[in-house]
């Protein structure tokens, strides 16, 4: 009989803790959901007021080629390439301008193709604002995993590195280059020029 009793109660005490260990594992499960919730909407209020917005963005897109020999009859190219210029223009939701509404800090990461090219080696690269639709492109301003701006309020910055003035006066501007279209090819009529740029603008 003692023992019988003392199997109960032992029986008793671990269904208990285990009782008590599902409870507290089901609490604290909807602890962490309600705040992940809470989370959720804080952001998404946030974001129904926001400070900035892309109002529109500007793209030229033109190929160049890098040669290694040239003469008055034919030229060999090193490496065809495309690029396509960003510009992204921002502005604040707010008329009033003041510390809320102006840059503080801004970067950009995550960068991902959705689609690759079938041919050449695509690179996204910074780009100074004066070198728009022009084949100017900075080997040290490639974009690898992130991409942070300097803010300045200077009224004549350095457009070289990555730049913003903070009261949105100029945008962010970006070049996607795909290298090597075409490599170690040779024109013998250089007689007729080769073109392809194309301008548009789309508010957004």
């Amino acid at each position: 009989m003692k023992k019988k009793k003392a199997i109960l109660i032992i029986m008793s005490i671990l269904l208990f803790i285990l009782l008590f260990s599902l409870t507290y594992l089901l609490f604290r499960q909807f602890i962490l959901k309600k705040n992940f919730e809470n989370d959720m909407l804080s952001f998404a209020n946030k974001n129904e007021n926001a400070i900035f917005k892309i109002e529109k963005m500007t793209l030229f897109s033109a190929c160049d080629a890098k040669n290694k020999i040239a003469s008055s009859t034919n030229f060999t190219i090193e490496n065809l390439y495309q690029y396509t210029d960003i510009a992204l223009f921002i502005t604040s939701t707010s008329e009033e301008k003041n510390l809320e509404n102006t840059f503080q800090k801004v970067w950009i990461e995550n960068i991902q193709y959705t689609t690759l090219p079938s041919i050449g080696e695509p690179k996204l690269y910074y780009k100074n604002i004066n070198y728009f639709s022009k084949s100017n492109i900075q080997d040290e301003n490639l974009i690898k995993d992130k991409l942070e701006f300097n803010i300045t309020s200077e009224d004549q910055a350095n457009l070289d590195k990555p730049t913003l003035y903070n009261n949105l006066a100029n945008p962010i501007v970006l070049s996607y280059v795909n290298n090597n279209v075409k490599t170690d090819y040779t024109i013998t009529d250089t007689s007729k020029p080769i073109t392809y740029d194309r301008f548009f603008t789309k508010k957004m």
